[in-house]
């Protein structure tokens, strides 16, 4: 819950928040058709803040996708690599193509999103298929997980869902979870033990 992109918004946790407390009388009474009806108002409000719509990114936002959980293909990044005929999607390092960021469009309904990003400067959106050309009928169904700041991404192809995106371990599980973070920006630290003049020269 928050204010950032992707996060439920803070309206929501509200109005959550006013449904428990207008149900708790209900709750604590001696009436058992009052505590199911009081049930029956939670489990809805609890629905409906699941399913609340994320807050949408900025435009021209750029993220990177990181992939959560333990294993080897924890703390990733998915990273699309090829040429113009097939692309392969990759769980890589922090310290390969850290670079590579991508662009969300988001689609008619909440919470679904494209993903492209730039390759040789040619576009090419983010697909779940191996050895596939990636295509513009491509697309993803945000999910938030019970972790914070995780999500599930379902895949999509040609408006029919497929699977769940996982590069790292096959499809049509959602073993694997994922951060839709603000694109991170490669840091030089500098240590100058002499005095001295020095060159510092960086990539433009």
């Amino acid at each position: 819950v928050g204010e950032a992109a992707f996060q439920i918004p803070e309206s929501a946790a509200t109005a959550l928040k006013a449904t428990i407390q207008a149900v708790t009388p209900s709750v604590k009474s001696t009436s058992l058709i009052a505590i199911q009806a009081a049930r029956e108002t939670l489990a809805d409000a609890l629905d409906t803040f699941r399913n609340s719509e994320l807050n949408a990114p900025e435009e021209g936002e750029l993220f990177n996708i990181i992939s959560s959980g333990d294993g080897t293909y924890s703390n990733r990044f998915v990273t699309m690599t090829g040429n113009s005929s097939y692309y392969y999607n990759n769980l890589l390092g922090p310290s390969d193509h850290l670079a590579q960021t991508f662009m969300p469009e988001a689609q008619d309904t909440p919470n679904h999103y494209k993903f492209s990003t730039l390759i040789d400067g040619n576009e090419a959106y983010l697909d779940n298929h191996y050895n596939y050309t990636p295509t513009e009928n491509t697309s993803y169904l945000i999910t938030p997980t019970e972790t914070n700041g995780e999500y599930n991404l379902l895949y999509f192809r040609n408006g029919t869902p497929e699977a769940y995106f996982n590069p790292g371990y096959g499809f049509n599980t959602n073993s694997i979870h994922y951060q839709i973070a603000p694109a991170r920006k490669a840091t030089i630290d500098l240590n100058v033990t002499e005095p001295g003049w020095a060159t510092l020269m960086l990539p433009f």
